[in-house]
């Protein structure tokens, strides 16, 4: 199946569907990113099904978001929608060309892109992402041999994993 949709994507060639974007992106800038991002996507979603439910929302929101009882019968239970998250999780992950390590929490300490994806604990309290972040921003302006971006990056990247228990 992923064979097909892979072949049918990559017949648009450059007309934008490039789902290799994410290829090599890391737990720690999967955790920056749903940290500075915070619940932005979450707020826009409920405002659009919202809308819908009103009436007043975009068609393509609305219609589908209208008619979904009529198509989906079984009631949002908890536990399986969390199941259904982790499951559309790994896929997303193996879509989008992002290196899944397959070792899970349960055996490792490091969590899998999918993991971090799905749970809201794997994201940083603002202080704490502000802190993770000071010595790029109070080196912001220095430039030149003295700012060692590698360094000042590796240092970021260690503070995110202490504030992340990552």
């Amino acid at each position: 199946m992923m064979d097909k949709v892979e072949q049918e994507v990559g017949e648009y060639g450059d007309r934008g569907a490039t789902l290799n974007r994410c290829k090599g992106i890391t737990t720690e800038q999967l955790i920056i990113g749903k940290s500075i991002l915070g619940n932005t996507i979450k707020e826009w979603t409920k405002q659009k099904r919202d809308e819908a439910d009103k009436n007043s929302g975009s068609w393509r929101i609305k219609w589908p978001w209208k008619h979904w009882g009529l198509v989906c019968k079984q009631k949002r239970e908890q536990p399986n929608l969390q199941q259904q998250r982790k499951n559309n999780a790994a896929v997303m992950t193996e879509f989008m060309k992002m290196k899944e390590d397959n070792t899970h929490s349960g055996q490792s300490s490091q969590p899998t892109l999918s993991e971090v994806l799905i749970d809201d604990k794997y994201k940083l309290k603002p202080e704490t992402l502000e802190r993770a972040l000071a010595p790029l921003v109070n080196n912001a302006g220095a430039g030149g041999p003295s700012a060692n971006i590698e360094n000042l990056i590796k240092t970021v990247i260690e503070n995110i994993k202490i504030a992340a228990h990552v």
